[in-house]
């Protein structure tokens, strides 16, 4: 009940042809909200964009993937797949030569041993580590020398010495095996270690050249898929327009036949009470119909303005003209010019009762397409995705609706939010929660992880308000009042209807709440009128501040015990345990509560706090404090935050303890000064009585009470709440679930 209704995210992949199929099974759901912020980024393969945004040590890039990707990616851009493989090439050739001047350092030759010395050749080759027992074979046939060394993970790199007379047939041999010959890039310096820093930065320059590549791609595919949402929207915007134009105009003509007492086509009536059962239409089939009537509009708002001018002037002519041929004649024409009206009546109503048919899809489309992703893969091929939110109950729904509506799905997931995730939250719509969670929202919209605030924020704003202005008398004056408001339909001072209901139901909430601490304080429109149940705050001041203060213990208490809870749902082990808003601050807080206790009895006697159990309570608010200041070395520890920043954070947390804490408690004594500054209003009536008389005199000050005081108490009590409340609980940064059914049609 106090946990937000649980929300799940979905995913929706299917071919770009069937994506209007994905939206009509979203418009039949309903409850779901589509992620409007989303980017096409989402839709690229991860390993591009860490490359296009260079989040990624570039030596380490799988070419072979990259290239792959660029080859599915491209479509009919060829250019990107012939850089992409003529870039592959050029970097596995320069991998060889890399690895091939590691060996050859190894072993201590230079780049120029390869080729014919004196009597001998060295000849160097790359061979498949699978071939390798093969080619020993006939090389030992061949009664030369040779030396193996692993290449890299998949080659090898033999190195064969002989005489000169054995090279012919070595190198006949060599042709008949699967072995590659080793080639050296010209100007390469001698020394292997030399050419292998050279080598090695030409690597790195084509590696950057392959990610620049990448960063293209991109780039086209996120300008690719704006260009086509755009100019999908720009159709949707089009026939929008249009439908508001012809049903302003058959608005007119509707209004201008009631006026004549014509009877208003059938078809005009439905499709502007929008009685009409909606349906689907392709975009092709859109555009023909946006070309056909929007060649129609101006033609039929000519019309329409030629019969109302026409009609003005045959009235006209007609006032002056009551009797003879002429008359008969302007009648004639009159008669005429309505049958035209009728006519053009049942054309236009008809094409607005044909756009009506698809005006709600159309409406929905515009909604939903913009945040649908679209994006070209595998060449030729599209796919459309969409994310979003729906409750848990609508889960099954989403998932059934759009298995039976879209053909072929590449993809459906609907799974648990993850806590970094900016999950909105649904808003109860229902009873009085609908008008005051405005109040809540003033301050901030709750958090999907957090304990929904609403029932304290009004629980306690209504203690408060009527623990300030408790009268029995008074309490219906603010019922009634707020009444008014609520039944406003009009603004006032600025404030829209909506907010006047909010503010109604809560000025007869607390005027409920004043009527019951009236009862309490035995007080009647300023003045005592029986014993008090609870306490008289004039009478009583050091009463009613002790129950103020103890009232503020309590909200502050519960403000910390909701921020432990909090962080149990985020499972936050800091903030449950070590923080001073958490289990440490909430000892530390009690404990403080009772240490100042002592004090105030003993005369602020600091040396009875170390005398019998005091001296357990105050180790205990020391320890509290110790264990505030370093606690976040948790996080040095298990987050590898730095230590600096842990330490500030420490005493940051143990001086807002030290310091707030009292000050947010001593806050709550303005409840009793309300209280009692609302008897004494009572007083300056008795003064003023002995001028102006009793009863004017009582008057004055309860208009004064209710106008000053009243509204002044409101604010007092939602301080408390925003301020020295929900800053120790309230998470905020939240966002309110905003369904399709609500957005498009209502």
């Amino acid at each position: 009940m106090l946990r937000a209704e649980p929300m799940l995210k979905f995913r929706i992949i299917a071919p770009s042809e069937y994506e209007d199929r994905i939206v009509e099974a979203l418009i039949r759901v309903g409850m779901v909200e589509i992620m409007r912020s989303e980017e096409v980024e989402l839709a690229i393969p991860r390993e591009l964009l860490l490359i296009a945004n260079r989040r990624v040590e570039l030596s380490k890039v799988d070419v072979d993937r990259v290239v792959s990707l660029i080859n599915k990616l491209s479509g009919e851009a060829t250019e990107f797949i012939r850089r992409g493989e003529a870039l592959r090439s050029e970097i596995r050739k320069l991998e060889r030569v890399r690895d091939a001047l590691r060996v050859l350092a190894k072993l201590g030759l230079r780049t120029d041993s390869l080729g014919q010395h004196g009597f001998i050749f060295i000849i160097g080759g790359i061979i498949k580590k699978e071939y390798e027992e093969q080619i020993s074979k006939r090389l030992h046939e061949l009664r030369v020398a040779f030396n193996i060394t692993e290449l890299n993970e998949r080659e090898l790199l033999i190195l064969i010495s002989g005489l000169l007379r054995q090279q012919e047939l070595v190198e006949k041999t060599l042709e008949e095996l699967p072995f590659e010959r080793l080639e050296m890039p010209q100007g390469l310096d001698p020394d292997p270690l030399k050419s292998f820093a050279s080598v090695n930065y030409e690597l790195q320059r084509l590696r950057e050249e392959l990610a620049e590549l990448v960063s293209e791609l991109v780039t086209q595919l996120k300008e690719a898929s704006e260009r086509e949402k755009t100019e999908r929207l720009a159709l949707y915007d089009n026939f929008l327009e249009l439908y508001s134009k012809y049903r302003e105009l058959v608005l007119k003509i509707v209004n201008l036949m009631k006026e004549e007492g014509l009877e208003v086509p059938n078809n005009a009536v439905l499709a502007l009470e929008r009685k009409v059962v909606a349906e689907r239409i392709e975009d092709e089939g859109l555009v023909r119909i946006i070309k056909k009537y929007s060649e129609m509009i101006s033609e039929l708002s000519l019309r329409f303005e030629k019969l109302t001018s026409t009609l003005k002037t045959l009235k006209n002519v007609k006032e002056r003209v009551q009797v003879g041929e002429i008359g008969k004649e302007v009648d004639a024409h009159l008669k005429k010019v309505l049958h035209d009206l009728e006519e053009l009546a049942r054309e236009a109503g008809n094409v607005l009762y044909t756009l009506t048919k698809y005006e709600p899809y159309i409406k929905a489309l515009r909604y939903t397409k913009e945040s649908i992703l679209r994006l070209r893969i595998f060449r030729k091929h599209y796919v459309s995705i969409v994310s979003g939110w729906v409750p848990a109950e609508y889960a099954k729904t989403l998932e059934l609706t759009v298995k039976k509506l879209v053909p072929r799905i590449i993809g459906l997931g609907i799974g648990q939010p993850t806590h970094e995730e900016v999950v909105p939250i649904q808003v109860k719509e229902r009873g009085i929660l609908k008008w005051l969670n405005p109040i809540i929202f003033g301050r901030d919209i709750p958090s999907y992880w957090e304990v929904d605030p609403t029932p304290f924020f009004i629980t306690l704003f209504l203690i408060m308000y009527g623990m300030m202005f408790g009268d029995i008398g008074l309490g219906p004056l603010v019922i009634c009042l707020g009444l008014i408001i609520y039944k406003m339909n009009r603004p006032l001072l600025g404030i829209p209807p909506d907010n006047l209901k909010t503010v109604g139901i809560l000025m007869v909430l607390s005027g409920i709440s004043s009527i019951c601490f009236g009862l309490l304080y035995g007080v009647v429109f300023l003045r005592s009128f029986s014993e008090p149940i609870l306490l008289s705050p004039l009478h009583d001041i050091f009463g009613i501040i002790k129950v103020a203060l103890y009232f503020g213990v309590v909200q502050l208490m519960v403000a910390l015990i909701l921020n432990i809870v909090n962080s149990i749902i985020e499972r936050d082990v800091y903030e449950i345990f070590l923080s001073g808003k958490g289990l440490a601050g909430l000892i530390y807080y009690i404990s403080g509560v009772h240490i100042a206790m002592i004090l105030a009895k003993t005369g602020f006697n600091w040396s009875s706090l170390l005398e019998g159990s005091n001296i357990i309570v105050t180790m205990i608010a020391l320890s509290c404090m110790g264990i505030v200041i370093l606690g976040p070395l948790y996080n040095f520890f298990s987050q590898k935050e730095d230590i600096g920043s842990c330490l500030s954070r420490g005493m940051t947390e143990f001086l807002e303890m030290l310091i707030a804490y009292p000050a947010n408690s001593l806050s709550y004594i303005r409840l009793a000064a309300f209280a009692i500054a609302h008897e004494a209003f009572g007083l300056l009536a008795d003064s003023l009585a002995m001028t102006i008389g009793t009863i004017p005199s009582s008057i004055i000050a309860n208009l004064l009470v209710l106008g000053i005081e009243g509204f002044a108490a409101g604010i007092q009590a939602i301080r408390l709440v925003y301020y020295e409340f929900s800053t120790k609980f309230l998470r905020g940064g939240g966002a309110i679930f905003k369904p399709i059914k609500y957005e498009v049609f209502e």
